[in-house]
């Protein structure tokens, strides 16, 4: 999927989303699919948009009402809200960077996709996990 198709896409596979918020000090666009843990957020005049996989249903206006339960595929490894960062940081394929001391978001790419594995409430699931198309 490449960024110009991400919503429509989406869209093609999920319908519609439940709601729509918009930042009022970026305008950056955030589609809500909250019966399955999904944010699509999408910057306005070409900038980088988003998939948020949000794990522990933050809810609000940047966040979904139910978790995302799913799995995300990078080559053989599967990424889903059960998985450990110790167990992440050895999925070599991501290219993680290593956070400052005591930090808990992990930073990769792989192939054209910038990653995020943020781990805000535990070591033991993420609390999110971003993918952005640039």
């Amino acid at each position: 999927v490449t960024r110009d198709k991400l919503l429509p896409t989406v869209i093609g596979l999920l319908g519609l989303p439940n709601r729509t918020n918009q930042v009022s000090q970026t305008g950056t666009l955030i589609y809500a699919y909250d019966q399955h843990g999904l944010l699509i957020y999408s910057q306005p005049a070409g900038g980088t948009n988003s998939v948020v996989l949000d794990c522990e249903a933050s809810g609000g206006a940047n966040g979904t009402t139910s978790p995302f339960t799913g799995t995300l595929r990078v080559e053989d490894h599967l990424i889903g809200p059960d998985t450990d960062s110790k167990k992440l940081l050895a999925m070599k394929p991501l290219g993680l960077d290593t956070p400052k001391a005591g930090g808990t978001i992990w930073n990769g790419r792989y192939r054209d996709v910038n990653l995020v594995f943020a781990y805000l409430e535990s070591p033991q699931r993420p609390s999110l996990i971003q993918l952005d198309l640039k």
